[in-house]
């Protein structure tokens, strides 16, 4: 992807479709017919994040259908990454091609708070379609408390030559790691 298609560093722009974009060099490419498309929009203190993605190697059955289902990253996926700036702490949302998702709360890169919230308490709302071109999903989430937050939205998807690791955000490091806040787009 050139510099010239990357969204724009605000996290604003919510109109029409970005394509997400591959930001580790030594990860399997993928052709432009595998690049998952995202959207969001701002919802009074909701965000709705959606995803259109290529079919997965995987057959549907293999997906856990619905649910709250941990390890869902071992396989396709989208993931949305909310940060508060002011507390420095985010949460990470999975939604999986086959209706099943995943959340935790983080107070530090890759360090959980304990106790997490029960799944409830996330006030997720999601749903997801299939067909044979691929999968789209959808998930509404609460925002932080404060206006001032980061996000980002990323994918994984399974492909003949290897998993590819896809990032709306640019993110840097030489291996995949989704888990850089400082990297996320500012909502502004």
């Amino acid at each position: 992807m050139t510099e010239e298609m990357r969204p724009e560093p605000s996290g604003r722009p919510d109109a029409g479709w970005h394509a997400l974009h591959l930001p580790w060099p030594s990860a399997p490419t993928a052709s432009s017919g595998t690049v998952p498309r995202v959207r969001w929009r701002r919802t009074g203190n909701r965000l709705r994040w959606e995803i259109e993605s290529p079919a997965p190697l995987a057959a549907r059955p293999a997906f856990p259908a619905s649910g709250f289902v941990e390890g869902l990253w071992e396989q396709d996926l989208a993931e949305c990454f909310l940060l508060d700036i002011p507390s420095g702490h985010y949460t990470e949302y999975n939604l999986s091609p086959g209706g099943a998702w995943w959340a935790a709360h983080f107070i530090a890169p890759r360090v959980r708070c304990d106790p997490q919230p029960t799944p409830d308490a996330f006030g997720v709302e999601l749903g997801t379609t299939w067909s044979d071109q691929g999968w789209s999903g959808w998930m509404e989430i609460p925002l932080p408390p404060s206006d001032h937050f980061a996000f980002n939205l990323t994918a994984i998807v399974q492909t003949t030559q290897g998993c590819c690791y896809y990032s709306l955000a640019g993110l840097g490091g030489s291996r995949p790691d989704y888990h850089r806040p400082e990297d996320w787009l500012k909502w502004v």
